[in-house]
């Protein structure tokens, strides 16, 4: 569907899984997509010391830099991150991470003496609302993302909105025709900029740099 429309998406990849499914790492970089890493495994960052934490960050960028054909640049963390995860990002050259859901906006952080980007994620608009919290149709999750873009739309200040996307929930036939319509809807709004992370924070760095930069 997003390959036919054009449309271009960031793909949270595991390292591991990318690494055991060739066929779908390919066709990730057939399609131009981007890749933030979303780990070595499923796993808990809060449960690793500092040098495992290191350690699994650099095997994950290994490894997805492998599959992909180049490193990736954003880091979204698959539970909870430790207190040393974004200055080992930071050591790893992640030029942003998307461990928080506290905002509609980009924005920068102090790691010590450094500024990281957080491109931030949201639960809000995310298919698993079609198991937790009542969506049950895809003219539900349709009507759902129209209003959400509207409402920001008539508000006028420009937002950002994620919406997170799952094969095992949201490829349902009767779930992803809402998901076609809703892509067709977004690509026919002249005010709605559908991009990758990658882009959105290149985007974000020469616009909006940390304060106290020069450009």
């Amino acid at each position: 569907m997003f390959t036919k429309r054009n449309a271009p998406c960031t793909v949270f990849g595991v390292a591991r899984a990318l690494e055991r499914n060739p066929e779908a790492a390919a066709a990730i970089r057939e399609a131009g997509w981007d890749v933030a890493c979303h780990g070595l495994r499923w796993e808990m960052h809060t449960n690793l010391t500092p040098e495992a934490e290191r350690d699994h960050i650099r095997l994950a960028t290994e490894i997805i830099t492998k599959c992909m054909g180049s490193r990736p640049e954003g880091w979204y963390t698959r539970y909870a991150p430790s207190l040393f995860t974004r200055a080992l990002l930071l050591d790893a050259g992640y030029s942003y991470d998307s461990d928080a859901y506290d905002d509609e906006l980009p924005y920068w952080v102090k790691v010590g003496s450094r500024d990281q980007l957080v491109i931030p994620y949201s639960l809000v608009h995310n298919d698993v609302r079609f198991s937790r919290q009542g969506i049950t149709t895809g003219a539900d999750y349709f009507d759902y993302v129209k209003n959400a873009v509207q409402c920001v739309i008539d508000e006028d200040p420009p937002r950002m909105l994620s919406f997170g996307l799952h094969n095992r929930i949201i490829a349902h036939p009767g779930r992803a025709y809402g998901l076609a319509k809703a892509l067709d809807w977004l690509a026919s709004h002249p005010k709605v900029w559908i991009v990758r992370r990658v882009d959105l924070a290149a985007h974000w760095r020469k616009w909006h740099p940390p304060p106290g930069a020069v450009i």
